[in-house]
């Protein structure tokens, strides 16, 4: 079976890992999601006129990666979006037309066939 596994605890969780882990040594395909830091309750702390660093964040899980936004998002700027796809080796990404950085609620149908065409694509 293949799982879309994601956090907001960041991608050094030791709970995304046990749980990455325990999915891959039971035979499941991933695709695992997660910011490069914790980011519970920090929207309130960002800003798009503030800079944004990235670096490679292959962690060896073995999965694909994917970078998806909106082309109006108000949060993230168009060219760290770019950026953070070039960090990973492999990885995708999607740009969705008419939504924000909330694209997932803002056009759920746009988006969920997005991510079934990702998943599918493999």
């Amino acid at each position: 079976m293949r799982f879309l596994v994601t956090n907001d605890d960041g991608i050094d969780s030791i709970f995304l890992h046990e749980l990455v882990h325990a999915l891959h040594a039971t035979g499941h395909e991933l695709t695992v999601v997660a910011p490069k830091s914790e980011q519970s309750w920090i929207g309130a702390a960002k800003s798009r006129n503030r800079a944004v660093s990235s670096e490679r964040a292959d962690r060896g899980f073995g999965c694909p990666t994917w970078i998806v936004d909106g082309d109006r998002d108000e949060i993230i700027k168009r060219e760290d979006t770019d950026h953070m796809a070039s960090l990973i080796p492999g990885a995708g990404e999607l740009i969705l037309p008419r939504t924000s950085h909330f694209a997932f609620l803002q056009d759920p149908k746009q988006f969920n066939d997005a991510l079934l065409h990702f998943l599918g694509s493999e």
